[in-house]
């Protein structure tokens, strides 16, 4: 430019030098001199102040197309300071962006290393200024995102099967944010690294030619392109944008995780269940109380109905009792029936190991000196409900069988109960499988997980047996009377009627009571167990019934109970 204001001021010079020797020389009019020197200084100063005319002492040392290709080319190769000096304004610093988030900074790595910059068609130009269209084109990163998605749904859901639940849900049984980054962040990476979609965009570039150069006004435009193709909102950076866009895709990927309900079991030998969750027992008055658990456990419920409902007329004075977890749903209840009380503990369990049989110090006839009395029987083996079961060991009768041994076989006397590996109860009567080689042979081809010796058999897939005679039990006279029933699958009920007189119930009842009152609660299958002072139900280690007339517990041999199959790692919440 200097140059150029030199040779400008010569040629007035030598205008001014021409212009007096005419006057002096050649005697021209003063008014022709005065206006010769008025035009020529007159047009001085428009080259000054006009920009059109000032173009005529900005005389570009090339074309805007030069410019245009050598930035394009910089971009493309990735040169974005050598493309930055051809930039007035420069604006396209995604180059100087980072990200803490990997995977944000993963795909921002991606998307630098592939952008590509063309010219589109000529320069448009007028005096100093320019336009140029480009064609900007960038691997659609966001592409990668649907495929990362499913791949770690997929991931997450095989994981829910298979990890400690505690590990991977949420109380409210969803995933994790932690296990939804572990799963979707390896699976986004693997997707961008694969051929991606490609975005597309016809850019217009203003150029300016200033001291003979072409320079780009601003490369913004590229910017944003950038930041739309990332669904950017608001004034947040491209880097900014991608981090808000896979942590709302690690969230999606969290809530569309289906939850995986998992099958829990107990190995038939451990001497203890899993210990209960004691935040999820509870105790009220208030019967949609236990509807809302209930309702809770509809998944563990399979569709069955609960013989339990919340119009129930409860004895007065007595509460409720419950227990859920996703294995076990307990509600304990008592009901007035003609004098006497009635208490039910209606259980549904996931699997057939949660119903148990356990024998004092896991042995088959224990010396009577280490039976132990039921609460802290109940306490040591972690039982959600328990019942004093059929006391084996203070009579000879029946079949016992455990863990697929036989133990006894006196089937001359009384009626027996198997329970399956399935949960299912099966019955014998007196005087069948009276003989060892055939009670072996029942228990073999029907999976028999143990067997209790007592009765008799009250209902039998759902008919009611009517019994006038059995050698144990006194049958017609009045005591306190326990029994067992299967409503459903895994679904059992069991009931212990008696006197108590804390609620005023002033009477025990005969077996044909206690038979049509688990008829009447839909029983399919029910069973006599020991009643008497044996005859108790206990849930969290609670005795619920009274022991009448005897003010104390006995000492058992055994104990009937329902366990919960989730162990501390496996509990939400």
């Amino acid at each position: 430019m200097f140059t150029k204001i030199i040779a400008v001021f010569l040629l007035v010079l030598a205008g001014t030098v021409i212009a007096g020797w005419l006057f002096i020389k050649k005697k021209t009019k003063i008014w022709f001199t005065a206006a010769l020197l008025v035009i020529l200084y007159g047009t001085a100063v428009l080259c000054f102040l006009l920009p059109q005319s000032r173009a005529y002492l900005n005389i570009p040392n090339g074309v805007p197309e030069d410019t245009v290709s050598y930035y394009c080319d910089a971009i493309s190769q990735q040169e974005f300071e050598l493309a930055a000096k051809k930039v007035r304004s420069h604006s396209f610093t995604l180059d100087e962006e980072t990200s803490d988030d990997p995977a944000a900074a993963e795909m921002l790595k991606i998307l630098i290393r592939n952008i590509r910059l063309e010219p589109d068609g000529e320069p448009e130009v007028d005096w100093i200024t320019a336009t140029q269209y480009v064609v900007m084109s960038f691997p659609n990163v966001c592409t990668a995102v649907d495929p990362a998605r499913e791949i770690a749904v997929a991931g997450m859901e095989a994981a829910g099967g298979e990890r400690p639940r505690s590990r991977i849900y949420n109380a409210d049984k969803t995933y994790m944010a932690s296990v939804a980054a572990e799963f979707f962040d390896p699976a986004l990476a693997a997707s961008v690294s694969k051929p991606l979609g490609t975005v597309q965009a016809r850019l217009r570039l203003s150029l300016v030619c200033e001291n003979g150069t072409w320079q780009i006004v601003n490369d913004r435009v590229l910017y944003e392109a950038v930041r739309k193709a990332v669904d950017f909102s608001g004034e947040e950076s491209v880097s900014e944008a991608l981090e808000n866009r896979i942590a709302a895709e690690r969230e999606k990927t969290r809530l569309e995780a289906r939850y995986v309900q998992k099958h829990y079991t107990i190995d038939f030998y451990d001497p203890v269940a899993p210990e209960p969750d004691r935040k999820r027992f509870g105790v009220t008055t208030d019967p949609m109380e236990v509807q809302k658990v209930v309702e809770q456990a509809s998944d563990l419920l399979a569709g069955q109905t609960l013989s339990w409902n919340p119009g129930i007329e409860i004895f007065p004075g007595s509460q409720i009792h419950y227990y859920y977890d996703d294995t076990i749903l307990a509600i304990v209840w008592r009901e007035e029936r003609e004098g006497s009380c009635a208490t039910f503990a209606e259980i549904k369990v996931q699997d057939a190991s949660q119903l148990r049989r356990k024998l004092v110090t896991d042995s088959f006839n224990p010396p009577t000196s280490l039976w132990q009395e039921a609460t802290p029987l109940s306490t040591e083996v972690n039982a959600v409900v328990a019942t004093g079961g059929d006391l084996y060991a203070f009579r000879s009768h029946g079949i016992i069988s455990y863990g697929g041994q036989l133990f006894r076989v006196s089937a001359s006397a009384v009626d027996s109960c198997f329970i399956t590996d399935e949960g299912d109860m099966l019955f014998s009567y007196r005087y069948q499988l009276a003989d060892w080689y055939s009670a072996q042979q029942f228990i073999d081809e029907n999976n028999i997980m143990f067997s209790m010796a007592f009765g008799p058999v009250l209902i039998e897939n759902g008919v009611v047996n009517y019994n006038y005679d059995y050698p144990i039990g006194e049958i017609m006279d009045e005591y306190a009377r326990s029994a067992m029933g299967q409503l459903g699958k895994l679904h059992y009920l069991m009931l212990v009627m008696n006197l108590d007189d804390s609620l005023g119930a002033y009477r025990n009842v005969r077996l044909d009571e206690l038979r049509d009152a688990m008829a009447e609660k839909g029983c399919l299958q029910a069973y006599a167990l020991d009643g008497g002072q044996t005859a108790i139900v206990l849930i969290n280690n609670e005795r619920i019934t009274q022991v009448t007339p005897y003010g104390w517990e006995r000492i058992y041999s055994d104990m009937l109970y329902f366990a919960t199959a989730l162990t501390p790692e496996e509990r939400l919440g």
